[in-house]
């Protein structure tokens, strides 16, 4: 007898779906084509559902940013005018206060 342990293939199949070899023959009422068909369009439609609701959020995502850089940069060229009118007014307060000393 071999005593070392035997290494299982890489990859090994799995079984997940017991099937019942009686239920094969063509005796056997076949499953209605519209069941079939509702049940393949329903699982189409949840993995739609799912890329979808994924793919959304992506392009959701990158229109928010753009618009928030958007307004990010239309409040700084409102708000940068009177910046530099506060701070000319200021320098100018300090020049004509220094003059008078």
């Amino acid at each position: 007898m071999n005593s070392l342990p035997r290494n299982p293939p890489r990859f090994v199949p799995t079984l997940t779906e017991v099937i019942d070899v009686a239920t094969l023959d063509q005796s056997s009422a076949p499953i209605p084509p519209t069941l079939e068909l509702e049940h393949l369009v329903q699982l189409v439609l949840q993995r739609v559902d799912a890329a979808f609701a994924y793919r959304w959020r992506e392009v959701a995502e990158a229109l928010l940013k753009e618009q928030l850089e958007g307004l990010r940069l239309s409040m700084r060229g409102e708000i940068e005018p009177l910046v530099r009118q506060s701070v000319m007014q200021v320098m100018s307060s300090a020049r004509s206060q220094d003059s008078m000393k």
